[in-house]
């Protein structure tokens, strides 16, 4: 936090002449709060423990760092979210129409597991991440990253 008070600063001084001085004064005001919040600790909260749980939710946070959605971070898949997956067509590349159905039947798992952990249906949730992340590897091994 204090290389964060200190560009804070440095960026207010870099603005004199630029801004008006009442901008310049808040923005130093701002870095006087956070360094008395650093100071007294404010941002020194312990981490919450890491918990482990079985199956599917297990795989996922050692294979991909508990970020369920790493399917949208490749190359092979980009664009696609599960927001957007029954309207979004890759146009560019190898394997377009390959790549799209398998890139869509992933997404599509990944919706479900999300409708079902927002319903309270834990299980099931349990169900479609596992066949998205089964669904994902097997369109990423097909057809690789370039």
């Amino acid at each position: 936090m204090d290389q964060v008070v200190r560009q804070m600063r440095e960026t207010a001084e870099k603005m004199r002449g630029q801004l008006p001085a009442d901008q310049i004064a808040q923005m130093l005001r701002d870095a006087d709060e956070l360094e008395r919040e650093t100071k007294a600790g404010s941002f020194n909260a312990p981490a919450a423990p890491a918990t482990r749980s079985a199956g599917v939710i297990a795989h996922m946070e050692q294979s991909h760092g508990a970020i369920f959605e790493w399917l949208m971070r490749t190359s092979t898949c980009a664009g696609y979210q599960w927001e957007n997956w029954r309207r979004w067509n890759i146009s560019t590349g190898q394997y377009i129409a390959e790549r799209n159905e398998g890139c869509k039947k992933a997404f599509a798992s990944y919706e479900q597991y999300f409708r079902a952990q927002v319903s309270g249906n834990g299980e099931i949730a349990k169900r479609h991440l596992a066949e998205y992340d089964r669904a994902a590897h097997q369109v990423v091994d097909a057809y690789p990253e370039n």
